[in-house]
């Protein structure tokens, strides 16, 4: 089974980067897609990368289930034996057991096929799903003080410096986790948790940037980036003035 679908009922944005932050300790499972829907419910679109363990993911709705589902007042009380006493058996937490189920709920949830949501390589470069097949790609060196940050819901150029990714960097990090908790799954629907973040900043090396080849920061003719806010934000620490971009 390749693409898996969690389906949260009526959980907050804090519990939300929850999960998803228990998915990300997995290394087999990549999160493609986040999407609120129904006003109060979130869609998770996964993609588990081992095609033989199926267990990580039983073993993940379990735990998960385990963690939100309502709680009786009875402490003695155990509907399912696979949950601990005092565990209601009113699932929260819905995973797809199939590709085929998968499919089905993008399509209704999301009017899209998962594979839609993968990162695509073109002429050598890694376009994300929410960029679509540019029209004109040109590699280019520039100046990283040309550049700004578009902000969710916000048509304002952000300098870089200004931008809560920068400040997160900065160890700054309220403002960013404010952010993302605010518009994550509306217009932020990609995995970029505070967690994922701290991640991106441990194993990001700026001074190698430059000798990329495949994924390299976007822009558009505007200057403004497409895909990369977090990694300029890094360059931008390190005083890496000049860098190398993808220009459509």
């Amino acid at each position: 089974m390749n693409y898996i679908s969690i389906v949260c009922i009526k959980l907050n944005n804090l519990n939300i980067i929850e999960i998803l932050d228990n998915i990300n300790i997995n290394n087999d499972l990549l999160v493609l897609n986040v999407k609120k829907f129904a006003n109060t419910n979130t869609h998770i679109l996964i993609k588990n990368n081992s095609y033989t363990n199926y267990e990580n993911i039983v073993n993940l709705k379990w735990h998960l289930r385990k963690k939100y589902n309502p709680k009786f007042n009875d402490n003695s009380l155990q509907p399912s034996k696979k949950l601990p006493p005092g565990i209601s058996h009113n699932h929260i937490i819905h995973i797809t057991d199939s590709n085929e189920e998968c499919i089905e709920v993008c399509k209704f949830i999301l009017d899209k096929n998962p594979k839609e949501f993968e990162n695509k390589i073109i002429n050598n470069i890694n376009i994300p799903w929410h960029i679509g097949v540019p029209k004109n790609m040109k590699k280019k060196n520039i100046n990283i003080d040309e550049l700004y940050i578009r902000l969710a819901n916000d048509s304002t150029n952000y300098k870089i410096i200004d931008s809560p990714h920068y400040q997160y960097v900065c160890n700054d990090k309220k403002p960013y986790i404010n952010y993302y908790s605010k518009y994550m799954g509306i217009y932020l629907q990609d995995n970029h948790t505070p967690q994922q973040f701290d991640r991106l900043i441990e194993s990001f090396n700026p001074y190698t940037y430059n000798f990329e080849e495949t994924r390299l920061i976007i822009i558009n003719n505007k200057f403004q980036v497409c895909d990369g806010a977090h990694r300029i934000s890094i360059l931008k620490k390190h005083n890496i003035n000049n860098i190398n971009v993808i220009v459509i």
